[in-house]
């Protein structure tokens, strides 16, 4: 009795299938191949194969355009939402840091000013740091942009709770 075949991502083909004998590389037409790429089929000897973790098998020819490619739309959108909210984060904290909202908070208690400041401080960084943080993959390349949106907001968000702390103490 065999075991069904395990379930893999709808992207990829299963590569269990057995390669016959005599069959040639993409690229290579004289080498045996040894392995199916799992993204346009292509057969591939020990040279030509892309092995990524989880069993994935790739020919040079689709991990180069994988490369190529760069960001996908829901990654780069997540940068951009990462630096947006970075970006609104740190323009109202130099506003509040600089005077420039000081008649918004006159007759304000300290609970409601400090929810206030959390609300356009905290949240767009916390918001920030988690979805740029959500662009981050472990099969794919990381650009510098991804990881300058994690390091602004993990700066903002530092920047955040030291404040904080400062006011807790005086």
């Amino acid at each position: 009795m065999s075991l069904p075949p395990p379930r893999m991502p709808t992207v990829f083909r299963p590569a269990f299938t057995a390669i016959r004998e005599g069959t040639a590389c993409c690229m290579h037409p004289t080498a045996q191949a040894t392995q199916k790429c799992m993204c346009c089929d292509a057969f591939i000897c020990p040279t030509c194969d892309f092995a990524l973790k989880g069993g994935i098998h790739v020919c040079p020819n689709c991990a180069m355009s994988s490369a190529v490619q760069g960001l996908g739309s829901r990654r780069k959108r997540n940068v951009i939402w990462g630096y947006l909210m970075a970006l609104f984060a740190t323009v109202c904290l130099a506003a509040l840091m600089s005077g420039l909202m000081a008649q918004f908070f006159i007759g304000m208690n300290e609970t409601a000013a400090g929810f206030v400041f959390s609300l356009l401080t905290f949240v767009p960084s916390a918001v920030g740091f988690g979805v740029a943080s959500s662009a981050c993959e472990r099969h794919l390349p990381n650009p510098m942009s991804i990881k300058g949106a994690i390091i602004w907001n993990g700066l903002l968000l530092t920047a955040f709770l030291v404040l904080t702390i400062i006011g807790n103490l005086s």
